[in-house]
């Protein structure tokens, strides 16, 4: 790896910059010119090794000359050695991150029993945990990086927009669609006092129009308003220069107003020439500036991205029991078993009887080995019932016609047991089947097919899985992990970040999901994987989340023989 340094350019700030391509090592440079964003370092190298990048960002925490570094990276080879650097810079400095998004096509591969692990999602995992932010593209990097070496404080994501030209402060609203910003609700004494500022035929809305106080010293006095109200965490700020007017002066009047909020301030100066003229202003006033309202929220979608990470860091864990009246011997004799007896995937009863002691809800599953013994326990648990095949040679048992739903008497649950053990034949000529479980139909109308589970990565360790399943889970890949340490804002998280969250919160008649309860049986299963290292990987498929709470209905636990 070669290391130079750069052509100094004269800012306060500067950035250091790795990437794994000499010609976007150049563009990279280029851009950093483009935005006058000073260099301290810049490396290029052919193929950069984990232990290299490790070796990089230590060298560069320690360096007084640099704010931030930027990284361009095809991939991370050495996870274990990156996170430990990361740990000792990100405390110090900002570090931005780009790597690749895999296609979904290939993503999805990686582990064939489940189909779910994604390598973006744990990408994202692992860069959280490493407190770096990930951008969508390179040129990212370097505006984020500059960004974000001024050290910027945000208390939350609420926007509030103030524009002095019509339509421009909606461009700003539609570029927060997808990002972690919100806008702000205006308060109403907000609201009076812009109504003082504008002829009374002006309608007073959030984004704030201002154009009827184009006048410099009338917007000034709408930007000081803004400023003042508690609903807003962040005011945007976009001005286009009114015609024949002194810029500076004109520019003045409200940037005095910016200078010693202490809410973060963006600002947006519409027009070559007027930012031009403005920028040297705001830069003095330590006001970032930017040349559209779609760069401004990006930047501060970097922001929260950082945020997000210092408060998720800074999470004490939650550690879990188990359930009193069971015993860690239970769990640990149920898991050595099947490592003992070279079982790979442990049955769906076994797997079930971990999880119930580990305090997750499951479905009561009886094991039949024949068609009397089926109608017993389906008298047992009371119709209707779900019938189940059993095979170790079988991971999912849909795909081979290997489940019968809805029975609701004996002549039923023959015809099922039947019906299930020929297809089995059918579709799994050489799987081995014992019989099938039976469990109670569980009312699923105003529940949610979810997926949790986990894995233990050989570099990272344990990892928490959460994703939507069945039909939706499969069209819209809708996955998330996380790296311990595990806590209820972590989970509660993951579950808001699905791309069903919308609708899990309760639309029209159905209600919201017990969001308690999910979050409960996420925590117990990263206990479970924590404290169980014979786990290669479990997954409760589905989970079915309603209203009144979760419930397992499937689960299947894989094993490895820990030396």
């Amino acid at each position: 790896m070669s290391i130079r340094c750069a052509e100094r350019v004269p800012v306060a700030k500067q950035i250091a910059l790795i990437s794994e391509s000499a010609v976007l090592c150049d563009s990279l440079v280029d851009r950093a010119r483009q935005r006058s964003v000073g260099l301290s370092h810049v490396a290029s190298v052919d193929k950069v090794l984990g232990a290299t990048l490790a070796d990089f960002l230590l060298r560069i925490a320690a360096d007084p000359e640099t704010d931030a570094i930027g990284i361009c990276v095809d991939a991370i080879d050495d996870v274990e050695a990156l996170i430990e650097a990361a740990g000792e810079c990100c405390g110090r400095k900002p570090i931005v991150i780009y790597t690749p998004r895999t296609f979904e096509s290939s993503a999805r591969n990686i582990l064939r029993e489940g189909g779910w692990l994604d390598r973006d999602r744990m990408d994202d995992a692992l860069f959280r945990k490493c407190g770096m932010v990930r951008v969508a593209a390179p040129d990212e990097v370097v505006d984020a990086a500059a960004f974000l070496s001024r050290n910027p404080r945000v208390s939350g994501a609420r926007v509030a927009i103030i524009a002095n030209a019509s339509g421009i402060g909606r461009v700003a609203v539609e570029a927060m669609q997808d990002r972690r910003s919100v806008l702000a609700e205006l308060e109403p004494c907000t609201i009076e006092s812009l109504k003082r500022l504008l002829p009374e035929h002006s309608e007073i809305a959030s984004p704030f129009d201002g154009t009827g106080c184009s006048a410099s010293q009338r917007f000034a006095d709408a930007v000081g308003c803004v400023l003042e109200d508690g609903n807003a965490d962040v005011v945007l700020v976009i001005w286009s220069p009114p015609a024949s007017t002194d810029l500076g002066e004109a520019a003045t009047l409200w940037i005095d107003r910016c200078r010693d909020s202490t809410k973060l301030v963006l600002a947006v100066v519409m027009g070559e020439a007027g930012a031009t003229a403005v920028e040297p202003l705001l830069q003095a006033a330590g006001i970032a500036s930017f040349r559209s309202p779609q760069q401004a929220i990006m930047a501060l979608d970097y922001l929260l991205q950082q945020r997000g990470h210092r408060e998720y860091l800074d999470q004490p864990a939650r550690s879990y029991q188990l359930r009193s009246d069971c015993s860690p011997l239970i769990v640990q004799q149920t898991l050595s078993d099947a490592v003992r007896d070279s079982i790979e995937t442990m049955a769906e009863d076994a797997s079930k009887r971990v999880l119930s002691a580990y305090g997750i809800p499951v479905a009561e599953s009886l094991r039949a080995g024949s068609i009397d013994e089926a109608v017993a326990c389906a008298e047992v648990l009371r119709y209707p019932v779900v019938l189940k095949i059993v095979s170790q040679q079988i991971a999912h048992k849909t795909d081979v016609g290997g489940v019968a739903l809805h029975l609701h008497d004996a002549s039923e649950v023959r015809a099922a047991f039947c019906g299930l053990m020929r297809s089995a034949r059918q579709h799994a000529p050489d799987a081995i089947v014992p019989g099938v479980t039976v469990q109670p139909m569980i009312d699923s109308r105003d529940a949610f097919e979810l997926i949790v589970g986990g894995f233990r990565d050989p570099a990272l360790g344990p990892m928490l899985m959460l994703a939507t399943g069945g039909i939706a889970g499969e069209a819209l890949h809708d996955t998330v992990f996380e790296l311990p340490p595990w806590n209820t804002p972590v989970a509660r998280g993951m579950i808001r970040s699905l791309k069903i969250w919308p609708l899990m919160q309760g639309v029209r008649n159905r209600a919201a999901i017990d969001v308690d309860s999910l979050v409960d049986v996420m925590l117990r299963t990263a206990q479970m994987l924590t404290d169980c290292p014979e786990i290669r990987h479990l997954t409760m498929n589905p989970l079915l989340v309603s209203p009144h709470g979760a419930v397992a209905l499937d689960a299947r636990i894989h094993v490895r023989r820990v030396a």
